[in-house]
């Protein structure tokens, strides 16, 4: 079986810098960028405590006129009009505020340099990367209090040269270390440390295989893609006869976001509803061909869409508790398969999708990490915001 063909699409859409990753001309993952403001996830400020919550251990900070919460300790010593360097975790959605932390983190493509959390550097390493000779090389070769910092090994660096995740983790120790020290010298909302590009970074982390090619139709992003990877051949698309968006498809797909009925080739469907608390997903037979063998025809349909689920959970950006409502089967080992071919299909995600367990009713629980607004957010912000000029 051949190596799938895994293409880059970095494009715009109704105003939303968007990167499309096309798996044998599929699309199987967005990340959709809109403008954040002044600060964006995995940007260090230094920011000013506006308001201290003493019941919920929590304070919130001013980044320049923008509003972010910080959790910490009731023990931290933060008043109003302290001065503390943060990092940007989490990007505002709906009511929420951004979400930033004390814990100071660098992010490389295999590796992560992080303020230790009690005071001890530790070594963390991707539970992702299976080869038990592996983690163990890992383990000798990197020892955390030679460089200060907790260090996390990616998924990705189970398949680098290990010579090449230690350069990445001295720059990545060396960068935050300056960090810290002129964070003291610094004035409030003075940027320490601007993140890389989060559609830079989309690729960069792409998890589904070696990319073949990037494509791009936005002139400006041409010559920073091919910086970036000069490896991959960066392709700068012109036609204005047929858009970019348009030839792949990626217009469609943006728009069924808002659609609740996801059909599959089977003639089953998937129902998404997405509320604030949580994301409910119901998986029906639909027009399915039953068979002669109800039990099979059940398991293969529920395998087809735990595929299709998270698929859909990347490219909308569900985030939060998932709850899903497969078709109920009377073999325990179908549910064992069923399993399988979740956490592999959910592998592929950016975001760390984790499936949790199967209820006493079967439905199957995710949980998703929310770093950015989902894709709905987005162009509901975005439209939100056409209206107000006109």
């Amino acid at each position: 079986m051949s190596d799938p063909c895994i293409t880059c699409v970095l494009t715009e859409y109704k105003g939303i810098r968007m990167l499309c990753t096309l798996v044998d001309g599929k699309t199987e993952d967005i990340t959709a960028v809109a403008d954040t403001g002044r600060f964006g996830v995995g940007d260090i400020v230094i920011c000013k405590v506006s308001e201290v919550a003493e019941g919920i251990s929590s304070v919130f900070v001013d980044l320049g006129g923008e509003k972010a919460y910080l959790s910490c300790k009731p023990d931290a010593g933060l008043r109003p009009g302290t001065e503390i360097p943060v990092i940007i975790i989490k990007e505002a959605s709906g009511s929420k505020a951004k979400e930033v932390s004390m814990k100071l983190s660098i992010a490389g493509r295999y590796s992560v340099a992080a303020v230790p959390a009690g005071g001890v550097p530790r070594l963390k390493i991707s539970r992702k990367i299976r080869e038990q000779q592996t983690t163990e090389r890992f383990r000798e070769a990197v020892v955390p209090d030679k460089y200060g910092f907790d260090i996390t090994i990616r998924t990705k660096a189970g398949e680098a040269d290990e010579a090449e995740v230690i350069k990445e983790i001295e720059t990545l120790s060396g960068k935050l270390s300056y960090i810290l020290e002129i964070s003291g010298k610094r004035t409030p909302f003075s940027i320490l440390y601007k993140a890389e590009d989060p559609l830079l970074t989309g690729i960069r982390d792409c998890r589904f295989g070696d990319i073949s090619r990037i494509i791009t139709d936005i002139p400006e992003m041409a010559e920073p893609l091919r910086k970036a990877f000069p490896e991959t051949e960066t392709v700068l698309y012109d036609d204005p006869m047929l858009p970019l968006c348009k030839l792949h498809k990626i217009a469609s797909t943006v728009d069924s976001v808002y659609e609740r009925r996801v059909w599959l080739k089977s003639g089953a469907y998937l129902v998404i509803d997405e509320t604030e608390a949580m994301t409910v997903v119901d998986v029906n037979s639909g027009k399915t061909d039953r068979g002669n063998s109800k039990e099979e025809t059940f398991l293969k349909v529920n395998l087809e869409a735990a595929e299709e689920l998270a698929r859909q959970i990347r490219i909308r950006n569900i985030s939060g508790m998932i709850l899903v409502d497969f078709i109920n089967m009377k073999n325990t080992g179908d549910y064992v398969l069923l399993e399988e071919k979740l956490k592999e299909a959910l592998r592929y995600d950016l975001c760390d999708c984790s499936f949790i367990d199967f209820t006493g009713l079967g439905i199957a629980e995710l949980t998703r990490r929310k770093k950015r607004p989902s894709l709905k957010e987005v162009l509901k912000t975005l439209n939100c915001n056409a209206e107000l000029k006109h």
